[in-house]
């Protein structure tokens, strides 16, 4: 990272650690939610936390109000990681609130941790050790609806006070790092939904008209082909992107941006 740029700001900027605002420079210009990854796994090691973990909640594909509530672990440093992750309770916490209501506090986890029962902290501390984060900071992340929860954990084999000291020096500019981090991770993802799913420009296009609310038969006409040709197509599409009906596509095609979310057309109706 570029620091000789920082000797031009004056005023709180100049405030913040080199890596932390050279990093937040970058942050818009990265066109790919993997460099934003990379990214923020830099700042973290430059600022003495060299571990890291991204996990996403996710919601039912049927219902999103089912109370089903799982996770998928987006980046991590190892294989080895993303075993022992999902047994960590702190992801359950953070991600899938018992009361619906997600707490915005981080934690910081270690052995002295006294949250939950014996076996619980037992449990912690083992899984801590065995991904190479005997001490972390797991920072909750809450972006758009609840389906965007996230949870990023910074760590290192550091002792305690060590870790400690360093939060002190860096904790307020990792959280803003992960919360900018996230937001961005998430905005190139749904960009990449595309090439993801090796979508052809024509599926593409029917996605999109299927977000418009077309019929089958209005999009036969639009796009000039037969209605058995529309059906094969929307077939081909469902398959590639799991899709099991219009009502998913159609909300594909709102979240990566082939349609306009009607919520913010609405609010722009309300402030006229």
């Amino acid at each position: 990272m570029e620091h000789s740029k920082l000797i031009q700001f004056r005023g709180p900027e100049a405030s913040l650690p080199a890596p932390l605002f050279s990093f937040l420079q970058q942050l818009g210009s990265i066109e790919s939610s993997e460099d934003v990854w990379k990214a923020f796994k830099s700042l973290g090691a430059a600022l003495g936390f060299p571990a890291a973990a991204y996990i996403q909640a996710s919601s039912s594909f049927d219902d999103a109000q089912d109370g089903t509530c799982s996770w998928h672990i987006h980046c991590c440093d190892s294989e080895g990681m993303a075993e022992h992750l999902p047994d960590l309770p702190v992801i359950r916490d953070m991600l899938c609130p018992q009361n619906g209501c997600a707490s915005l506090e981080p934690r910081l986890l270690h052995s002295a941790d006294q949250n939950g029962d014996m076996a619980e902290q037992r449990l912690r501390q083992t899984i801590l050790d065995k991904i190479g984060m005997p001490v972390c900071l797991a920072i909750p992340l809450v972006s758009g609806d609840a389906n965007e929860r996230a949870v990023v954990l910074l760590g290192s084999r550091a002792p305690a006070l060590a870790f400690s000291s360093s939060l002190e020096r860096f904790g307020c500019g990792l959280h803003l790092a992960a919360m900018a981090s996230h937001a961005r991770y998430r905005a190139l993802y749904k960009q990449e939904f595309v090439i993801r799913n090796q979508l052809t420009e024509k599926q593409t296009e029917l996605v999109s008209l299927v977000g418009q609310g077309l019929l089958d038969k209005q999009i036969a006409h639009q796009l000039g082909i037969s209605f058995s040709a529309v059906r094969q197509r929307l077939a081909a599409v469902q398959h590639k992107t799991g899709a099991r009906n219009r009502a998913h596509l159609a909300a594909m095609a709102m979240r990566i941006g082939l349609t306009p979310d009607p919520l913010l057309n609405m609010a722009e109706i309300a402030a006229e």
